[in-house]
């Protein structure tokens, strides 16, 4: 429905990787930075130690997630769209192409788009042969839309 409306200025499903792949995959897509921040991202890891919730929230693969990039002007009608479910505001877009992942204990990693992006290229140039097999594989796009 947030899309229908027109609210969303782009969407990635939470998957392969969790969402900080889903993050850097819009970044890298959008050749923009962000900043996320993982104690905002809707989770029950309460009770888990801040390390492991770290990894918890940020690389679960749990499925019918997603991650939207919602422009300023859109932010009231995103959110009355989606009243009544479980969602959160999780972090924001920066024109500067650096992904910042805020965790848990306030410490920030920062890795520039262009270092994700060349990582991201290598790991889907990269060949892999499945155990017993002798086809390889070269599709390491995780759902990515280049």
């Amino acid at each position: 429905a947030a899309v229908a409306a027109r609210t969303v200025a782009s969407c990635h499903d939470i998957s392969d990787g969790g969402l900080v792949v889903a993050v850097a995959e819009m970044a890298i897509g959008g050749r923009l930075g962000c900043r996320l921040r993982l104690a905002d991202v809707p989770a029950m890891v309460a009770d888990t130690p801040s390390a492991a919730r770290a990894l918890a929230v940020g690389c679960s693969e749990s499925p019918g997630r997603f991650l939207c990039a919602v422009p300023a002007d859109a932010v009231d009608a995103f959110a009355a769209t989606l009243d009544g479910t479980t969602w959160a505001w999780v972090g924001e877009v920066t024109a500067e192409p650096v992904v910042q992942i805020e965790g848990f204990d306030g410490a920030v990693e920062s890795l520039p788009v262009e270092r994700l992006a060349a990582a991201w290229r290598g790991a889907a140039q990269e060949p892999t042969t499945a155990a017993g097999s002798d086809r390889a594989s070269t599709d390491g796009s995780s759902g990515c839309a280049r």
